[in-house]
């Protein structure tokens, strides 16, 4: 194309004399109409848009046409340098069947950060805490760590990331809090027809959506109520209600919700 690349192992200035000839581009640019047409294969430039804000920054690689140098397009990337994996041997294994009498225990391929940094595209907030159950809801993979309520994007069962940097996505994953005066680790949940029922020890949560699509935007957690839970005894599903045990007192209580 009709631009030169530089560089240098030292950190070095370059100044167009004449600006309405030539452009001069770094690694960061403040809007994406500055980055050229042709560029060297596998450039990553950060946009920063506005400088005050991080949570409009997003970062663009170069992809050359035959991943050759010259014409091509940018698409969008994670951070040079920042952690994309996440241990699999940490998360649960997946129990698969391998033939007509066999099955292998191993662990799960699970999906790597593509885009962002920690501010746009932050780890799921299991990461270095105990999971305590695992669920799925709504063709999304759920993890219960602590007191939050994590879900994978739909249909991807092992992306915990969010799809893009730029905007909002729908296929996002979904990172929830249940806030609570008192402590509330969730430890147990079970699917209705009004959404997923979340238990911890001493409380009752819906998680749900008044739209037709679950998304972050959509999605919500709601206290229903603050029974003892004994969370040795997984709830079980009643039809059109459920039933669970406490763990207060002398003797047991059943209750029917």
């Amino acid at each position: 194309g009709n631009g030169i690349y530089i560089t240098a192992p030292n950190s070095f200035n370059v100044e167009a004399l004449d600006k309405d000839l030539f452009n001069i581009v770094t690694d960061t640019v403040n809007d994406v109409t500055n980055l050229p047409s042709s560029c060297k294969h596998g450039l990553i430039v950060k946009v920063t848009n506005s400088a005050q804000l991080t949570e409009d920054d997003y970062y663009l690689k170069f992809v050359g046409d035959n991943n050759q140098d010259g014409s091509g397009y940018w698409e969008e990337c994670a951070e040079p340098g920042i952690e994309t994996t996440i241990d699999s041997t940490t998360l649960p294994y997946i129990l698969k069947r391998t033939g007509a009498t066999t099955m292998s225990l191993e662990p799960y391929t699970w999906g790597t950060r593509e885009v962002g940094d920690e501010h746009t595209n932050s780890k799921p907030s299991f990461i270095g805490k105990k999971i305590n159950q695992v669920l799925f809801h709504r063709n999304r993979l759920a993890f219960l760590s602590q007191s939050n309520l994590i879900l994978s994007q739909p249909g991807n069962l092992g992306n915990f990331w969010n799809k893009t940097a730029l905007t909002f996505s729908g296929i996002d994953r979904i990172d929830l809090s249940c806030s609570s005066s008192s402590p509330n680790e969730l430890v147990d949940g079970i699917e209705m027809n009004t959404g997923l029922v979340l238990f911890s020890g001493n409380a009752q949560y819906l998680f749900s959506t008044d739209s037709d699509a679950l998304n972050p935007e959509t999605a919500k957690v709601y206290s229903l109520s603050t029974y003892n839970y004994n969370v040795d005894v997984a709830p079980i599903s009643l039809g059109t209600s459920l039933a669970f045990i406490d763990n207060a007192g002398k003797y047991s209580r059943f209750f029917e919700m």
